[in-house]
């Protein structure tokens, strides 16, 4: 996966990019317990949005579509996350992640949860 660790790398996201390869994604590394929200903005395919917290999955966003209008709604979890992926639309569901499936996030060779 890339990684968006600094507030530009998360608001620009996959935005304006036309496909990304089924097997890959983009790591949002919050940091800390946060109740944030995503939106799709330039968006130019379907995503998942998989929402992680201390490693387990705590929400899933499944099939969330491009944007066809200029009102753009927004995605949330059920209660704050320090992690997000998105990955391709049905990827989830492919790959049977599901609330309260476990998650080993590593990066540059550490242990996250």
């Amino acid at each position: 996966v890339d990684v968006a660790s600094t507030p530009a790398q998360m608001s620009l996201g996959l935005s304006g990019r036309s496909s990304l390869p089924s097997d890959h994604g983009m790591l949002f590394m919050l940091g800390q317990d946060s109740a944030t929200a995503f939106w799709m903005k330039d968006m130019k395919f379907p995503l998942d949005l998989i929402w992680i917290h201390g490693g387990t999955v705590i929400d899933l966003d499944a099939n969330v579509p491009v944007p066809t209008t200029t009102t753009l709604p927004l995605y949330t979890p059920i209660s704050p996350v320090n992690y997000v992926v998105e990955v391709n639309a049905g990827f989830a569901e492919a790959h049977h992640i599901n609330i309260g499936s476990q998650v080993v996030i590593t990066v540059d060779g550490i242990r996250k949860n």
